[in-house]
């Protein structure tokens, strides 16, 4: 994703690489970025603090509010989310392991950023890029970030967690398994 000043417009580009591949293309529009149907509906969803993660609420232990009041609570909740501001979005896929250099050309201008990619042992890309904070046309690229596919889906018991999470559950549930064998009281 690149993002822009209030004032850009146009279209911004990846210049291609071999072995990168855009499913989208490699030109995007640059506009105000609007949520997607499925994409309020997964904000919705992290908001809703339903199943056995909602223990360290106590008052959400109590049903207090009727599905009408907390269908509402949440929708408020998920609308008074800022908007992101004037951005491009690409979905760039590696074909194989590298350093990759993308090019992200916009108005005249071109930024590299280098990204790294392998199957493991690799670090990732910084997350975001800063350009500049402002330009005196207020026209121009600020950032350029980076969001990778989580390798674990969220779910109620990692929302927050992910993998921490399977090493929390696994180790608790050794430790109890372990202490009849090791003769802890």
């Amino acid at each position: 994703t690149a993002c822009f000043e209030d004032g850009a417009k146009g279209a911004a580009c990846i210049l291609p690489e071999d072995g990168l591949e855009f499913p989208h293309g490699p030109v995007s529009p640059v506009r105000m970025w609007r949520d997607t149907p499925e994409e309020k509906a997964k904000r919705i969803a992290a908001l809703e603090h339903t199943g056995p993660g909602v223990w360290w609420n106590p008052l959400s232990w109590f049903k207090t509010e009727t599905p009408e009041e907390k269908r509402k609570r949440i929708e408020t909740a998920a609308s008074e989310v800022p908007p992101r501001g004037v951005e491009a979005q690409w979905t760039v896929r590696a074909s194989r392991p590298g350093v990759y250099t993308l090019t992200v050309c916009h108005e005249g201008e071109a930024h590299r950023v280098k990204l790294p990619v392998g199957a493991s042992g690799v670090f990732p890309p910084d997350v975001q890029t800063f350009i500049r904070l402002e330009s005196p046309s207020g026209d121009r690229m600020q950032m350029l970030a980076f969001t990778l596919k989580d390798s674990m889906p969220p779910s109620w018991w990692n929302l927050h967690l992910q993998w921490i999470g399977v090493y929390l559950i696994v180790a608790i549930a050794s430790g109890f398994g372990l202490r009849p064998v090791l003769g802890v009281k």
